[in-house]
């Protein structure tokens, strides 16, 4: 099993997507033969068979629509048990970076990701699509992908991506040339909002990925400023990690609309103060 690395780009580059429909099944119809059996007979064998059909559609798309063999069922993200699976490793390893982050944003479940991810996984193209179809509200996305032969938790494959700490040294630097691009995307401080999906593709191959918005992995950028958890948002602060500040100059594009207040300060303060209007589920 293994991350999916973009050739193209450099160790701490952002990985990216091709929002393209997935495969789809091409199989026949199913055709019903009745015997010399009684009329009624006929009917309730065809009955059955209908029922029995209905019943397996709906087990093939529980997961990824129209693309049997399906998935295991632990693994599809239209299950909140799973949503918050990958929402809380991912903020779990945000809150214990090191060096600790003063402005590391706690991540949420977002629906509008979960789309363009889950047809380009449904594609089967174990590699990454063009930069310029990784958008949403105007707004480059980030992505991280992963396969594997057999099925894994997704806690073990964003444990997977995360493994490439190893391999960085803060502020950007790549200790030994190796990549770190999924794991800075993973800790990357104004990525908040996620959407993942997986597909079961031919040869058993399991393909998992996550879309993150905003992207992280900017050239030249670090993935986040270190010192005391939370100093840059002391009032809005859970567990290590800040719940949506929204500074004046909207640095993270997180607020609707910037109060209009004093448009040069950095510092940050209680959010009811900071945005006019501030997102919400529905919204985002």
């Amino acid at each position: 099993m293994e991350p999916i690395l973009d050739p193209a780009k450099s160790p701490g580059s952002a990985p990216i997507f091709d929002p393209s429909i997935g495969s789809r099944s091409s199989s026949p119809p199913p055709v019903f033969f009745f015997s010399s059996s009684s009329v009624l007979q006929q009917f309730f064998t065809m009955f059955m068979s209908i029922v029995l059909l209905l019943t397996v559609q709906q087990a093939l798309s529980a997961c990824v629509p129209s693309s049997p063999p399906p998935p295991p069922s632990g693994l599809c993200t239209n299950s909140s048990t799973v949503q918050s699976e990958i929402v809380d490793v991912h903020n779990e390893f945000r809150r214990n970076v090191q060096p600790p982050a003063q402005d590391m944003l706690q991540m949420d479940w977002d629906d509008k990701l979960v789309p363009s991810i889950q047809a380009w996984v449904d594609g089967c193209v174990f590699t990454h699509g063009k930069p310029s179809t990784r958008m949403l509200d105007g707004y480059e996305l980030g992505e991280n992908l992963f396969k594997s032969s057999s099925p894994v938790s997704w806690t073990s494959v964003v444990t997977a991506w995360h493994n490439e700490v190893n391999n960085f040294e803060y502020p950007t630097s790549s200790t030994n040339g190796k990549p770190i691009g999924h794991y800075t995307q993973v800790i990357w401080n104004s990525s908040y909002k996620i959407g993942c999906a997986m597909a079961k593709c031919p040869n058993d191959i399991y393909f998992f990925g996550c879309r993150y918005y905003r992207a992280g992995n900017f050239r030249g950028w670090k993935p986040y400023t270190k010192g005391e958890s939370c100093g840059m948002c002391p009032n809005n602060c859970v567990n290590k990690l800040c719940t949506n500040p929204c500074p004046y100059k909207n640095d993270y594009l997180n607020c609707l609309q910037v109060s209009p207040n004093d448009a040069t300060s950095q510092q940050w303060l209680n959010t009811a103060r900071l945005c006019a209007s501030v997102p919400t589920k529905s919204s985002q």
